[in-house]
């Protein structure tokens, strides 16, 4: 059987969008999902999925940026260059071997070049996540099905607020970005307190207050600026989303 009646067999309804593009869905009482499959010449299968809202333009935005994949088990982030598209501001694109999703176990379609194409904004992963890692994001801090999404960027923090009796030790955990925002509030004019953050880079700041009303962001572990939380807050901005 091809891909086409295997697709069938298993969804039902089908509709070829063009001679190597299937899009196909899969509905439930509360929501919708909705599947493009896009089966290429080198053999490999590109999956893009979203839930309730349908975007044919931007799936073919998607799969049209995605090059030559040259890793089979792990994630290869790729920015998306096939265009640009009217409503979506995702920049780039997280692709995914086999080992790092479920989808098509049942289809009869041979997952060992099927690829999850999941458009993103570029602060949301680092593209060095382990399976683990990857599912506890996808469950816990960014709905990939989304596309209507608001940025999630990735956060890691190591820090401890004697006041609080809140911590995190330093092997870092995330946190949602407005997690991390609530901390610096409760850390102002704690003096024995601190906040390490790590960006999806991999790079780290210190956040300290030693005073109320005054916060001390280090860089680089030397460069210390005393600023006000306003501006504390416009540079952890920057420094999580760029």
């Amino acid at each position: 059987m091809d891909i086409e009646e295997l697709l069938e067999d298993e969804y039902g309804d089908v509709i070829k969008k063009n001679s190597d593009m299937f899009f196909f869905q899969d509905e439930t009482k509360t929501y919708v999902i909705n599947y493009w499959l896009k089966a290429r010449e080198d053999n490999s299968k590109l999956l893009v999925i979203s839930q309730d809202f349908f975007d044919d333009a931007l799936a073919e935005i998607i799969v049209n940026s995605v090059s030559v994949i040259s890793s089979t088990d792990k994630p290869l982030i790729l920015p998306i260059t096939a265009g640009k598209h009217s409503s979506s501001l995702f920049t780039h694109i997280i692709i995914l071997p086999q080992n790092y999703h479920g989808y098509m176990k049942s289809a009869g379609i041979d997952r060992g070049d099927l690829y999850w194409c999941i458009p993103i904004f570029r602060c949301e992963f680092s593209g060095e996540e382990s399976v683990e890692e990857f599912m506890s994001m996808r469950v816990h801090f960014v709905p990939v099905l989304d596309w209507k999404r608001a940025i999630r960027p990735k956060v890691k923090v190591y820090f401890d607020n004697p006041k609080t009796g809140a911590g995190a030790d330093e092997t870092r955990v995330l946190v949602q970005y407005l997690t991390l925002l609530q901390e610096v509030d409760n850390l102002e004019g704690v003096s024995n307190g601190f906040i390490e953050l790590e960006n999806y880079k991999g790079e780290v700041v210190e956040i300290l207050s030693p005073v109320k009303s005054e916060f001390i962001l280090i860089l680089n572990r030397e460069d210390e600026t005393a600023m006000s939380k306003d501006v504390l807050k416009t540079h952890l901005d920057e420094f999580v989303m760029s």
